[in-house]
């Protein structure tokens, strides 16, 4: 089982709160963490029973210890860029789940440490305002939130959900289950793409961040996009022939390939297509741009690049696929975006 790892890293750091002297900050979604774990399918195997009965069994030494700190001078994140996300949904979503899915922790926590509290009470009300936000942009159009629904399905049978807690995951859900319903039936969900959009692991990005700024001597850590473009069968395998763009002969199979575009970072436009990776800067930016190879967990040398259309639009060629390549680092500036094959 792929969740298993994920769940014994959440019940390692949740054991780190008992040895040390955690903040409010860091109790409240560690907390709920656990809560959620505990709320995992014991019966699925022996090893998810046991992890279940240790998440169970730490989960009343971490409320004991909650009755030593102060939560009242906590305050709740900022959920009106998620409320402006669900107004308008486009590609970049993981920073929108990472936030739903923090305060699904949190509140989850208080119901355990601060039922009724005044932070709990504010906690319930902006879930509810999410919990709404996701409803209304269902109705609008479903089809927007499909890859965020879809990915938020698979992190909650990774790592749990808390029913009275995580309403609005449970709203996602609610939507990613109706679209595969669809499915069965015959409705097309999206286009094919060679590639999706998943949030990347917020403690990897910064590592992944110092490891890059380091190797370019930069003195400050990157600034790492929550996003991960992953990337399907790319590079083409040496052997493949070039596709063509520009012709198909009247009743003949389509050989085309699809030139998909996706707005990685704000301003910075990523395309893929079957050899190379464009990336193209908008507006008045003007930064510049590598594309690093990954070998190990180590940065090999920039991929050659050529000019595209304008000054900002850059080609580039990645080498062959290699075993053990763990993807591409995009570096644009000072920001940073993974791609992985």
């Amino acid at each position: 089982m792929n969740e298993l790892p994920i769940r014994r890293q959440i019940l390692t750091q949740a054991a780190a709160l008992l040895a040390g002297a955690p903040s409010p900050e860091d109790f409240l979604p560690c907390l709920g963490a656990l809560y959620r774990l505990s709320c995992t399918d014991a019966e699925a195997s022996d090893e998810a029973a046991s992890l279940v009965d240790e998440a169970e069994a730490l989960l009343l030494k971490l409320v004991q210890t909650a009755s030593r700190l102060d939560f009242s001078s906590l305050s709740l994140p900022d959920i009106s860029p998620v409320q402006a996300w669900f107004a308008a949904p486009r590609d970049h979503y993981a920073a929108v789940l990472g936030l739903i899915d923090h305060l699904g922790a949190i509140l989850a926590a208080l119901a355990l440490v601060a039922p009724g509290s005044s932070l709990h009470q504010q906690a319930d009300i902006a879930m509810n305002e999410l919990t709404r936000c996701i409803e209304e942009a269902a109705a609008r159009s479903p089809r927007a939130l499909l890859n965020l629904s879809t990915t938020a399905l698979e992190r909650m049978a990774t790592t749990g959900v808390v029913p009275g807690a995580d309403r609005a995951l449970l709203a996602l859900d609610a939507v990613a289950r109706r679209a595969l319903a669809s499915a069965l039936q015959g409705e097309p969900l999206t286009a094919a793409c060679s590639f999706r959009i998943r949030p990347l692991d917020a403690k990897q990005a910064d590592a992944l961040g110092r490891m890059l700024a380091t190797a370019m001597q930069r003195s400050q850590p990157l600034q790492v996009a929550p996003d991960l473009l992953q990337l399907v069968d790319f590079p083409a395998p040496p052997t493949s022939s070039r596709r063509t763009f520009d012709l198909t002969l009247h009743g003949a199979p389509s050989g085309m390939h699809l030139r998909e575009t996706v707005e990685l970072m704000q301003n910075v436009h990523v395309t893929v297509t079957d050899e190379e990776i464009e990336v193209e800067l908008q507006g008045e930016l003007d930064s510049t741009v590598l594309l690093v190879p990954l070998h190990r967990g180590e940065p090999g040398r920039p991929c050659p690049s050529r000019s595209g259309n304008h000054p900002r639009h850059f080609v580039f060629t990645p080498p062959p696929a290699e075993e053990e390549l763990n993807g591409y680092a995009l570096v644009v500036g000072d920001r940073l975006a993974f791609l992985q094959p």
